[in-house]
């Protein structure tokens, strides 16, 4: 029973059935006097109750019929209409303009969705919103034209965006969530149907204002601590849905080119915009949204970065559709952007960064990637938390029994070498800092005594004896 008036008539009915019964049963078992003026107050109340269900039913009928006409909007949404949104005529008279605009049944299924949310009223958004979808976003195939896809995503983005500013206003959660959940579901269509022309889309831009409406209102606590959550699983649905080879999409990472690998030239095809998209646009959405709740310092939403980006490194290094090259490149990616956000959480005092560990580098070097990069980034992270005089003992010592980690690996030596050589002198480097505290002194002298016995091979001469500086 979708009518909301139809289930209060029947509640005020039930209401009026039960109390008549509860009298007349009472009647006998009390006084003549008594039963009389409780068969009188009775009267009055389902005398009342009656009364009361003719607006209950004004209102019911009102209500059937906006449902009939929002249904019948929606299935009289013409090619026309998508395409005047998307593409408004051109006309000098603009009394006819104004016409058209004004029969256009999307922009008249907006003005009702609105209205409905200014009176509290969550059912017709949402019968709006889901009937929009269906007829705009569902229909889509990979084999629709650019101009068809952009116009039928801009026409769906038009409803949404108009609802959100409102529905954030109002408060309105039922139809917010509604709003996010379709979003996110006009994504996962897309990928599904592997339509790859997506840069530039407006569903990444209403996701993008609708989520800045979100983590500034805090009233959202809610829903604010899922944004990144569904975000970095979006990204995932993305990497999922590729599988290419290098000849239908050349990369060249970065760690590729140190090894003088064969270059690839990088074709900006259908599939290659797809790439930077999926590699650069997409991340970006998740980022921008990250490094906004880092400024207005809502914790709510930032408190579990560090393990959705490590999610999201596991789902590209360990996916069986991209290649090695590809993983790579997008993995180089992805660390960048996690990086430089980092440096910013830390500028904006916000100190745990951990999708760097013990457990990751170790999956890294399994898989072959190249951490020297990320081993040098991680090292810059905590020597600016100890210039700002944040960081942990326990994050210090985490780095510098990583060499005991990659000791016991069997990986390249030359590797080996210089991943301990930059651990070891990275930390030389924090214990050095004219601001680093006594407390992390020790924690650092503490943790190169306990892996002497590593450093003190022929290899690592030259930082053992710096290293013994310190300890002695």
């Amino acid at each position: 029973m979708s009518n909301p008036w139809i289930k209060n008539i029947f509640s005020l009915f039930g209401g009026a059935f039960l109390f008549l019964s509860l009298s007349i049963f009472s009647y006998k078992s009390l006084a003549p006097n008594q039963g009389l003026t409780v068969i009188y107050i009775a009267s009055i109340v389902t005398f009342i109750f009656i009364i009361a269900q003719f607006p209950l039913l004004i209102l019911s009928l009102e209500y059937t019929n906006s449902n009939s006409r929002i249904t019948s909007l929606l299935e009289a949404i013409s090619e026309d209409d998508i395409l005047n949104l998307y593409e408004p005529p051109e006309t000098d008279d603009h009394m006819d303009f104004y016409e058209l605009m004004d029969k256009n049944k999307i922009i008249m299924l907006k003005e009702i969705g609105v209205n409905a949310i200014k009176e509290n009223d969550w059912s017709l958004p949402q019968i709006i919103i889901n009937g929009a979808y269906n007829k705009l976003i569902s229909p889509l195939e990979k084999s629709h034209n650019l101009k068809k896809l952009n116009s039928n995503l801009f026409a769906f983005t038009y409803i949404c965006d108009n609802f959100k500013e409102r529905s954030v206003d109002m408060l309105d959660y039922i139809t917010v969530k509604v709003l996010i959940a379709l979003l996110f579901r006009t994504h996962d269509h897309l990928a599904d149907k592997k339509i790859l022309n997506l840069r530039n889309n407006p569903v990444d831009k209403s996701l993008q204002s609708l989520f800045r409406l979100i983590i500034e209102n805090n009233r959202f606590f809610n829903i604010q601590k899922d944004i990144l959550k569904e975000l970095n699983l979006l990204f995932n649905k993305h990497i999922e849905s590729m599988s290419y080879s290098d000849d239908e999409l050349p990369t060249n990472p970065r760690s590729y080119i140190l090894k003088r690998a064969e270059y690839k030239e990088f074709k900006f095809d259908e599939v290659g915009q797809y790439w930077v998209y999926v590699t650069n646009d997409l991340p970006d959405l998740y980022f921008e949204i990250l490094e906004k709740s880092i400024e207005l310092g809502n914790k709510n939403v930032y408190d579990y970065y560090s393990l959705d980006i490590s999610s999201s490194l596991a789902i590209i290094y360990n996916s069986k559709n991209l290649t090695d090259r590809q993983q790579d490149d997008a993995f180089e990616k992805y660390m960048e952007k996690a990086y430089s956000t980092s440096i910013k959480a830390i500028n904006y005092d916000v100190y745990k960064v951990d999708f760097f560990n013990d457990y990751q580098l170790k999956e890294w070097l399994e898989k072959k990637k190249n951490v020297i990069y990320h081993i040098r980034m991680h090292a810059y992270l905590l020597s600016r938390q100890n210039e700002k005089g944040k960081l942990s003992t326990f994050d210090i010592r985490e780095f510098l029994f990583t060499i005991q980690m990659v000791d016991d690996l069997d990986i390249d030596k030359t590797l080996k070498i210089n991943i301990i050589s930059i651990i070891g002198n990275s930390g030389l480097d924090i214990y050095k800092e004219k601001d680093c505290s006594d407390e992390i002194k020790e924690s650092i002298k503490f943790a190169f005594e306990q892996q002497v016995k590593i450093l003190s091979k022929h290899d690592y001469q030259e930082l053992k004896n710096e290293i013994n500086k310190i300890i002695n």
